[in-house]
């Protein structure tokens, strides 16, 4: 009797300088890595925060329609013709246009080069609340069996962010970030978030993060994927580049099963009074 094996797929994530509001540039950019990412076999490639644009919250603010990517227009038809010519999957950040004003958003491709569906940023981080709408749902995409989560950036902050997607039905085996953080204090947070929410909740996590420098703010790339105990698996060294790792959902089974933060949390837990202790 053929047994079928576990659901296993390559997932790339990239990074490559943006040009602040050059839509036409950072596209073609995002067609090179995709064709790349599909050289190596990868299913899906994973790009930054508004790669399509640029992180450029000023240039956003005073030029919405020279940054926002139109959804139906040539550039975003090219770029899906790249994901059919490589047969890879694309997620890739873009201003677009939603309710109104501007949504920071992950457009992903399917690897036929059709546009499927959009994320749009729930958690917005300081500055973007003056640019953008944010989001209001959760985005689940499935690729070779493996069910994968989407998130930006900001977003990898909150626990019960991640939580949601592994505890839905059917739960998520990996979370998929496009980022945009920069050296500082931002760069000990970003060592924080991921492998935390990978061992939180027995996922891989992707990030792809923005690298390069743009209206001051210097973004350190850095992009890697971790394993579901947290472990670095790979990282994108280089200015521009892939890493690719294999998603394997057997993994992911393996470590719920021996780390059972999920079965094992309590939902019923409630606040008793604060006690006063003697000064």
């Amino acid at each position: 009797m053929e047994v079928t094996p576990p659901p296993s797929i390559l997932l790339a994530v990239g990074q490559a300088p943006s040009v602040p509001g050059d839509v036409a540039v950072n596209a073609e950019k995002a067609a090179e890595l995709v064709i790349g990412a599909g050289r190596a076999g990868a299913r899906l490639l994973v790009l930054p925060e508004l790669f399509l644009c640029g992180y450029d919250l000023a240039g956003l603010a005073a030029q919405p329609d020279r940054y926002a990517v139109d959804l139906s227009g040539p550039l975003l038809a090219a770029l899906g013709q790249a994901c059919r010519q490589a047969g890879t999957a694309l997620l890739v950040g873009a201003a677009v246009r939603r309710n109104g004003g501007l949504s920071n958003a992950a457009v992903v491709f399917d690897g036929a080069g059709m546009r499927i569906a959009t994320y749009h940023k729930a958690h917005l981080w300081e500055g973007e609340r003056d640019v953008f709408v944010p989001g209001g749902g959760l985005l689940r995409l499935e690729i070779g069996g493996i069910v994968l989560g989407v998130g930006i950036c900001y977003d990898e902050g909150f626990p019960e962010f991640v939580r949601a997607y592994a505890t839905a039905d059917p739960p998520v085996d990996v979370m998929v970030f496009a980022s945009a953080f920069c050296h500082g204090d931002q760069e000990s947070r970003y060592d924080i978030y991921h492998p935390a929410r990978a061992v939180e909740n027995g996922v891989y996590v992707a990030v792809a993060n923005a690298v390069g420098e743009i209206d001051g703010l210097d973004f350190f790339g850095r992009s890697a994927v971790y394993d579901p105990r947290g472990s670095l698996l790979a990282e994108v060294a280089p200015e521009q580049g892939i890493a690719v790792v294999a998603i394997e959902s057997a993994r992911v089974h393996t470590v719920r099963r021996d780390l059972t933060y999920l079965r094992d949390r309590r939902t019923d837990l409630k606040h008793q009074r604060v006690e006063r202790l003697s000064p």
